[in-house]
């Protein structure tokens, strides 16, 4: 069974992978620099709003990223799958 990573371990590894800084991760996703080291530290949650972006950055399902993390259950994360691509990708 694979190992369960952070979301905040998951950001700070891709963004450590791409050679960038926290400050260029924040743009790439499109919100305050804060808001993004709060998310590495584990100190705040993303919004449900950007989860699509992220879990695309990071090169994941919405599903594995939000049950990974623990953000929701296995039906909620099945049902944010659903709902997130009847949307299609945004940005």
């Amino acid at each position: 069974m694979a190992e369960i990573r952070s979301l905040g371990d998951r950001l700070r590894e891709r963004r450590e992978e791409l050679g960038i800084s926290q400050a260029q991760a924040a743009r790439e996703l499109e919100v305050a620099r804060t808001a993004y080291r709060l998310w590495e530290m584990e100190a705040a949650k993303p919004a449900p709003d950007r989860w699509r972006l992220i879990s695309r950055w990071l090169g994941v399902s919405v599903a594995t990223m939000l049950l990974a993390d623990d953000l929701v259950d296995e039906d909620e994360a099945r049902q944010a799958e659903v709902i997130t691509g009847r949307f299609g990708p945004t940005g």
